[in-house]
C-alpha cells in the first residue's frame, strides 16, 4: 500500500469518526463542536486534493448509471458542505467571533440544519459505493483471500441487523422530520449517555453505507452512457 493511499484512509476514517460526533453538537458543547467541524471541512478539502485524478477524468471516459449516480452524490455532497462551512461562519461565536458578521444567523441555523443531517446520508451512501474497494482493503489487510459461506452468512446477518436498528435509529431520532425541514429544531436528551446517541447514529451511517453498497451492486453492470 502506498504512503498517499495510506493517508486517503486516515483522512477517510477520520471524517467517519468525526460525523456523529458533529451530530451530537448540544452535548459535546458548541466550542467543541465548531473546531471538530473546521477539522471536518479541512479533511474534507484534503480528501478531493488527494483524488484529484477523480476530477481530472470527470469528463473523460464511459457514463455508467453507477458512475453518474455517484457524480451527482458527490457535486450534491460539495455543495452541503461549502453550505455548512458559511453557515457555520454566519453563526460562530468562537472561531470565528471576530468577524464583522451581522444578521442572517436564524437562516443560517436552518441551512445547517438541513445540510448537515444531507450530508451525513450522502456521505454514507458515498461510502456504501465504495463498499468493494472497502471490502478488498480489509481483505489485504486482514490477509483473507478465498470464499467462505460462514464468512459470508455472519457478514450479511451483521449488515442485516445494522440495517433494522438502523432503520429503527432513524425513525426514533426523527431524522427524516430534520431532512425534510419538518421540524426546526433538534432534540437532544442531556439525560441519555453519550455513547447511546453515537452508537444510534453510527447505525444511521451503517443503513445508508449499506444501502449504497448494495445500489453499487445493482447498477455495477448496467448499459454504459456516452456522452
Amino acid at each position: 500500500m502506498t504512503k498517499k493511499r495510506k493517508v486517503q484512509i486516515f483522512i477517510d476514517l477520520a471524517m467517519t469518526i468525526l460525523l456523529p460526533l458533529l451530530m451530537a453538537y448540544e452535548m459535546i458543547g458548541k466550542a467543541l463542536h465548531e473546531w471538530l467541524g473546521m477539522v471536518m471541512f479541512i479533511l474534507f478539502v484534503l480528501h478531493h486534493i488527494l483524488n484529484y485524478s477523480w476530477h481530472k477524468a470527470l469528463f473523460k471516459g464511459c457514463y455508467t448509471a453507477l458512475r453518474i449516480w455517484g457524480i451527482v452524490i458527490n457535486l450534491l455532497l460539495l455543495i452541503l458542505m461549502i453550505g455548512l462551512m458559511v453557515s457555520g461562519l454566519v453563526m460562530s461565536r468562537y472561531i470565528f467571533a471576530f468577524l464583522p458578521i451581522t444578521g442572517g444567523r436564524a437562516t443560517a441555523r436552518v441551512v445547517h440544519l438541513i445540510a448537515s443531517y444531507w450530508a451525513l446520508a450522502l456521505m454514507s451512501l458515498h461510502a456504501g459505493f465504495h463498499g468493494s474497494m472497502i471490502m478488498g482493503m480489509i481483505r489485504n489487510v486482514t490477509k483473507t483471500s478465498g470464499q467462505s459461506a460462514i464468512r459470508t452468512v455472519v457478514l450479511r446477518s451483521m449488515a442485516v441487523i445494522v440495517v433494522l436498528y438502523g432503520g429503527y435509529a432513524f425513525v426514533t431520532r426523527q431524522m427524516a422530520e430534520y431532512m425534510f425541514l419538518r421540524s426546526y429544531f433538534v432534540f437532544f436528551d442531556f439525560d441519555e449517555p453519550i455513547i447511546f446517541f453515537l452508537m444510534d447514529y453510527v447505525a444511521i451511517m451503517g443503513l445508508f453505507t449499506i444501502t449504497g453498497y448494495y445500489i453499487s451492486k445493482l447498477f455495477h453492470k448496467k448499459t454504459c452512457k456516452r456522452r
